[in-house]
């Protein structure tokens, strides 16, 4: 009876401490979840903050005075600083680019259909944006003015054909020198004027051609070479040759008054860290516009960029970046996705920038 009593407390005491151990192992489990929940906010908090950080103060780049735009980094090739529509040639500047994006104008004008102007040869080449730029800005004239006997006479040109011209000039001070010619860039252009016998002569850029000395800077071009800024320009006036810049800086250089050489030095006063360029068009479009340093310790640069908004980046051919972009832009909602192909295009080149650019960090991390 005794030993029947025992072992039924036992068996009691047995599940008794069964029970209490089950009890603990649950409450350990408990505070092991609770402990990685609270871990993983900590972290994710931690990623929150250096996230905020990064855009606020760019990456540690000091932000310009007075400025509530927020700013992050864009990596660039220092090579870049040789490419863009703001980029200066002439006598003291030599062409460092490429030939990359150059098209030709005929096939732009055929592909478009119109009988607006016709174009000298299909070797006319330039930039696809500024091929398209002056197809439309041509398409607008001969609108207004009926006229329809303007020809493209001259677009981009290699270091081996401003070589040859040069050899045949007589006057060798009205040349550029192979290297450091304006046409290099695929920006630039010469207008003629056609006639009805199919000889071709100097655009004088009088009576209804003046229209495009007026109106240029609406498509996004300039007079190369304005008269009275032969000092700064190495040329005198030359009213057939035009150079695409973009619009927002055509509109500034047009109502100042300026050349591209004007300009450039306006710009590079107007330092990222600094007072940037602010102004608005005939349309209401606020721009801003600052100057940015190339990083010579290193391959790339990391540019400071707004973050709430696109802009436009052009090096300068000597030592820096320039940057622009549409204040009325800031903090717009993205268009839904899927609106459009053109939507699709844009996801798939950011996608591919993104990438190109985690790549080239990569590289350049591995490398220094």
């Amino acid at each position: 009876m005794g030993d029947t009593k025992t072992k039924q407390e036992g068996k009691k005491n047995y599940i008794i401490r069964r029970l209490i151990d089950l009890a603990l192992a649950v409450i350990l489990i408990i505070a092991v979840i609770f402990g990685i929940k609270k871990l993983t906010n900590d972290f994710t908090d931690i990623k929150k903050t250096t996230s905020e950080n990064e855009e606020i103060v760019s990456s540690g780049i000091d932000k310009p005075s007075s400025d509530s735009t927020i700013y992050v980094t864009e990596m660039s090739d220092n090579d870049n600083v040789n490419l863009g529509p703001l980029i200066v040639v002439n006598n003291d500047v030599e062409y460092k680019g490429n030939e990359d994006n150059l098209v030709s104008m005929y096939d732009i004008k055929e592909t478009d259909g119109t009988e607006s102007y016709t174009v000298m040869s299909a070797d006319v080449k330039l930039r696809k944006e500024a091929a398209e730029a002056l197809n439309d800005m041509v398409k607008a004239f001969e609108s207004e003015t009926n006229h329809a006997d303007l020809v493209i006479d001259g677009g981009y040109r290699s270091i081996s054909l401003q070589q040859e011209l040069y050899d045949a000039a007589e006057d060798k001070s009205a040349a550029a020198k192979p290297g450091f010619s304006d046409y290099h860039t695929g920006y630039s252009i010469d207008f003629g004027i056609s006639a009805d016998d199919g000889t071709v002569s100097d655009f004088n850029g009088k009576g209804d051609y003046s229209w495009f000395e007026k109106n240029c800077y609406r498509y996004g071009y300039i007079l190369r070479y304005p008269d009275n800024k032969k000092d700064k320009t190495g040329f005198d006036y030359r009213p057939w040759h035009f150079r695409y810049v973009g619009k927002p800086h055509a509109y500034y250089i047009v109502k100042n008054n300026l050349c591209l050489e004007e300009y450039l030095e306006k710009i590079k006063a107007c330092d990222y860290t600094g007072t940037h360029l602010n102004f608005s068009d005939d349309n209401g479009n606020e721009y801003e516009v600052y100057y940015y340093q190339a990083d010579t310790s290193s391959t790339f640069t990391m540019i400071a960029v707004p973050s709430e908004t696109e802009c436009e980046i052009s090096g300068n051919n000597t030592d820096g970046f320039i940057v622009c972009f549409n204040k009325n832009d800031i903090g717009k909602a993205a268009e839904p996705e899927g609106d459009s192909k053109a939507d699709e295009n844009n996801k798939d080149s950011a996608a591919d920038k993104t990438a190109k650019t985690t790549e080239k960090a990569t590289e350049a991390n591995a490398a220094q």
